[in-house]
């Protein structure tokens, strides 16, 4: 019977012999002088050759190190060990052995980076400011749009003032205020106005802290083509009457708060807290449409009013001379802190004004 034939992996014969090895992995025979294994089979090693693999399969798995990597020949040197390396490169290269650079061309390439550096930094500088520039008249723009409105809101204010003075001018001309009018309820008003005034009196008995019994009193005569009221929940225990005058006006209509006050002398701190307290509460509850006026006599001698000329014309009186007194300082302060300012400029006999007429 013929001998099978056995197909190996390393050449074309077929013929079976014991010196052949089986792969591990593809289980193809291989002959031991095939792939370079000296020794006989029966002298491997029983682990070798139960995990030898066929250059095949070994060239099938994955390298990580370059153990296979052929190595490149090294070239020869050189046979003139005096040639210089850099001229074989330059030679090489086509350029001219051993040339250098002249100081004229150093120059002129430092020249024209400096000339790139400088047109940069004027064109930077240049955007900047450009942009500062802008943000400037923006500002500016602002400024006089602000700068219009105050100056719209300013000629306003002057037009409601010269109204304003204009209704007070002609209140003046209509209204009548005395101090001092030594009356009592044996007189009668008619006795005092003819017809066309309502008229508002206080006389001295009605007030409790006077304690004399003749002179002093009070009084406001006002047109009777003219709204008026006496507030009399203002009024206190000193010579005073309080009178609401509204003007005939349909169009922005004001309120003028009318006041007579007589303190005889001499004049107590006690006396002088009472109406100025009672003053603070008034003035500071009022609104913008309500204008006071109060003419007044407190009997404080010791007060200097000066002239308050400005660009020649008189404004109004200021005080001076108070320092140290402790009723001059309030009643200034009351002045002050109602925004009040004196106008009667008409001094006594002995050159003293003590009629005041405090507006705001």
């Amino acid at each position: 019977m013929p001998q099978a034939r056995v197909k190996f992996g390393c050449c074309e014969r077929q013929t079976s012999t014991p010196n052949t090895l089986s792969c591990y992995s593809c289980k193809i025979k291989y002959h031991l002088n095939c792939v370079n294994i000296k020794k006989s089979l029966k002298d491997l090693p029983e682990e070798f050759k139960s995990k030898w693999s066929c250059p095949c399969c070994r060239s099938k798995i994955p390298k990580f190190d370059n153990t296979d990597t052929p190595i490149k020949a090294t070239t020869s040197q050189p046979e003139s060990d005096s040639e210089d390396f850099s001229t074989n490169v330059n030679l090489r290269r086509g350029t001219v052995q051993n040339a250098e650079v002249s100081a004229d061309s150093i120059r002129q390439i430092v020249r024209e980076e400096l000339e790139c550096i400088l047109e940069s930094f004027k064109t930077n500088i240049i955007k900047q400011l450009e942009l500062k520039t802008k943000e400037i008249l923006d500002k500016f723009n602002q400024i006089s749009e602000s700068m219009s409105k105050v100056e719209s809101q300013l000629e306003h204010i002057q037009n409601e003032v010269q109204s304003n003075c204009k209704k007070i001018n002609i209140l003046e001309s209509e209204n009548t205020t005395l101090r001092k009018t030594w009356l009592n309820n044996g007189c009668y008003d008619a006795e005092i106005f003819a017809s066309g005034y309502v008229v508002y009196r206080r006389d001295r008995e009605t007030s409790p802290l006077s304690g004399l019994k003749k002179g002093g009193g009070v009084l406001i005569a006002v047109s009777e083509r003219l709204a008026s009221r006496r507030i009399v929940e203002w009024e206190t225990d000193c010579e005073d009457v309080w009178v609401s005058v509204t003007p005939n006006s349909t169009k922005n209509p004001v309120k003028i708060l009318l006041c007579a006050v007589y303190l005889p002398p001499s004049v107590t701190k006690h006396t002088l807290d009472i109406f100025i307290d009672k003053a603070n509460g008034i003035l500071g509850s009022r609104t913008d449409r309500e204008y006071t006026l109060i003419a007044s006599d407190y009997n404080l001698s010791r007060i200097t009013w000066l002239g308050n000329h400005r660009n020649d014309t008189f404004n109004h009186m200021l005080p001076s001379g108070f320092g140290g007194n402790e009723l001059l300082c309030k009643f200034i302060n009351f002045i002050s802190l109602n925004n009040l300012k004196q106008f009667n400029c008409v001094t006594n006999i002995k050159n003293k004004i003590l009629d005041l007429i405090l507006c705001n």
